[in-house]
């Protein structure tokens, strides 16, 4: 028995010495990939203690060794943008030859959701971008979610560079994509993106230790997560909950007979509120559909985004189930389970958070090879139990520093143009939203130090407008959110594009990803590569008086303007109560006078200072709204 046990203790013993001798490249290294032009071009990986490394690269040869650690690292001298290349690298009898390389502009593309968000969920918008054959000048990775709090990891998960086709534009951050698409057309270089996004993660999550420690709430919550067993323990909390949720539901429902609600409701790609919005509970959806050919390759059903957890059924055989609302369903079709005629789609939807169902703004559909079957309409519904909303459990990606240690750090050897970044959501709340602004500088700083350029080019999305208009003046943390990124917007060589336009009032994330990356790519051109053209955003203010009883506020821009008279809902003053009021408004010729018959003797004065502003908002000569802005700190 001890023999026996030595003997597998040596083969793994062998093995795990083989793997860690293995020569390999660091992930971010593969075919289809741009690298940085202009600048010095690092590539590494690891190998056995001492191995020589060689690298071949437009007829230059470049030579190394790797190191105690087990790590090599190759520095490139200057290349200018082209392509396509072949990059040869060595060591001993392994030869791994990187294919089809360009050199242009790398540009790393990070936030949450809103960047995170791929083209396949905004394809109703853009269906023209769906018919391109190739886009071979952009290409793009997706950096896999990673976390680490306790170290930096040594390299980010396996993943693909792509070039832009009719396949992978579905898997691309339609943010970045349009970004890329408008900068290209000015540049006429290979484009690069490296995708770096997780949905619903905070500021705090991106920067590095050493900036979590500078606040106390964020160092307490990193110390936590650093503490053995504290993340597992935190899994196995939100596990118990889920399943006596589950448990509770179950038992209302088992043997229970049900019949469809007669009424039939249409799915909208447009926000439209149904009668299973009203609490959470299960609920059976159905829809029957006809096909006169079922002979299709490559069949999917395409339900988008379902709130929360499906159970999806084709005449009766399951398909596929998944249990998360920000997954998007597409389940494949077996061979026989299509019928010619009449067919029938059931899905069973637990719903314990908020708006059972289809999540607007998805198309649903079965795809194939031949054609694409849309299935938006006639659908019917039963509502099986009514249930208790479950309390979400903490999301370890909440948890500072985690996402900077699996996602970006590893990346630091790369050289970039620049980054975009559209963030802000998670942190629009309460004293968060003025915090922001010191730990969204914070985060800049560490990303300028960690790839050693302390004057990247910064770019990043003032958040949009959101949730319903106040018809009265109110606080907002969506508005001191924005105040905060307007004040990071005084970094040097850091800019902010407004999107008060572009938002909508019952989506958090808004389909207009054109026009958010088009006014990147022009805040780039400005900004990265010095265009000579004029600044596109910010608030344009100069100048702030109380004249009696009105106030005159100066800008810089004289062609300002907004469609309306009379009293302004986006406009509010106050005097020493400090109580805001709808001021009625003048504005020409970039003086804006503004007044109120409620308060005699202003000393404030507040522009879109909420989550939604109302219209209309002005704007200015190149027919984008201004920042939001206000003259007080209450």
């Amino acid at each position: 028995m001890v023999n026996r046990s030595i003997f597998f203790l040596s083969i793994f013993l062998f093995f795990s010495c083989s793997i860690f001798g293995q020569f390999k490249l660091a992930n971010i290294f593969g075919d289809e990939m741009v690298l940085q032009r202009n600048k010095e071009i690092k590539i590494w990986g690891w190998s056995e203690e001492g191995n020589q490394v060689s690298i071949n690269f437009q007829a230059d040869e470049y030579n190394t060794v790797t190191n105690s650690d087990g790590k090599w690292l190759i520095e490139m001298k200057n290349y200018p943008a082209g392509g396509p290349y072949i990059i040869k690298i060595k060591s001993g009898n392994q030869v791994v030859n990187l294919k089809n390389i360009y050199v242009g502009d790398v540009w790393l593309c990070s936030g949450q959701s809103n960047m995170y968000m791929k083209m396949k969920s905004v394809k109703q918008n853009y269906p023209e971008e769906f018919g391109l054959i190739e886009y071979d000048n952009v290409r793009f990775i997706n950096i896999p979610s990673q976390l680490n709090f306790k170290s930096i990891e040594t390299d980010i998960k396996a993943s693909k560079w792509s070039q832009i086709n009719p396949k992978s534009i579905y898997k691309i951050s339609a943010a970045a994509y349009f970004f890329a698409k408008e900068l290209h057309s000015n540049l006429d270089i290979p484009i690069g993106l490296i995708i770096s996004a997780v949905g619903g993660s905070p500021v705090e999550s991106w920067f590095s230790e050493e900036s979590a420690l500078r606040y106390e709430s964020v160092a307490i919550k990193l110390k936590e997560a650093q503490s053995d067993g504290f993340l597992e323990k935190l899994t196995q909390q939100d596990s118990l909950r889920r399943s006596k949720w589950f448990e509770s539901a179950n038992e209302k429902i088992n043997n229970l007979d049900f019949t469809y609600n007669p009424i039939s409701f249409d799915h909208t790609y447009k926000y439209k509120s149904q009668p299973f919005h009203r609490h959470n509970g299960v609920f059976w959806f159905k829809k029957e559909f006809k096909i006169d050919d079922i002979s299709l390759s490559n069949s999917r059903i395409y339900l988008g985004k379902i709130g929360d957890s499906d159970s999806t059924f084709l005449n009766g055989e399951f398909m596929g189930k998944t249990k998360s609302r920000y997954i998007d369903r597409e389940y494949l079709i077996n061979n026989n389970s299509l019928k010619k005629g009449l067919n029938t789609l059931e899905i069973k939807v637990y719903n314990y958070r908020w708006r059972a169902g289809f999540m607007f703004g998805d198309i649903i559909e079965l795809t194939s090879n031949e054609k694409n079957i849309k299935l938006m309409s006639n659908w019917q519904y039963a509502e099986l139990c009514e249930m208790p909303t479950l309390k979400p459990g903490e999301n370890r990606f909440w948890r500072p520093v985690g996402l900077y240690n699996g996602m970006i750090a590893p990346l630091e050897h790369l050289k970039f143009s620049g980054v975009i970044w559209y963030q802000g959501e998670a942190n629009a709340k309460h004293k968060l939203a003025f915090d922001y602004r010191n730990r969204f500088t914070s985060l800049i700083k560490d990303w300028r130090l960690l790839f050693n350029d302390i004057d990247l080019p910064f770019l990043y999305v003032q958040l949009p407008n959101y949730l319903k208009p106040n018809p009265i003046p109110s606080n907002s943390a969506w508005a001191m959110l924005r105040e905060s990124q307007l004040k990071v917007s005084d970094l040097i060589n850091v800019g902010m594009i407004t999107s008060l336009d572009i938002g909508e009032k019952n989506d958090i994330h808004p389909k207009n990803k054109k026009d958010i990356g088009f006014r990147l790519a022009n805040e780039a051109m400005r900004l990265a590569y010095n265009d000579g053209s004029a600044s596109k955003f910010g608030t344009f203010l100069e100048d702030v008086r109380f004249n009696d009883e009105k106030v005159i506020v100066q800008f810089t821009e004289k062609e300002l303007k907004y469609n309306g008279d009379g009293k302004h809902f986006n406009i509010s003053i106050a005097g020493e109560d400090k109580v805001f009021y709808w001021a009625k408004v003048s504005l020409e010729n970039g003086v804006l006078t503004a007044w109120s018959d409620k308060v005699s003797k202003p000393i404030a004065i507040r522009y879109a200072w909420a989550n939604n502003p109302s219209k209309p908002l002005i704007i200015n000569k190149f027919n984008i709204p201004i920042s939001p802005f206000r003259s007080d700190d209450w």
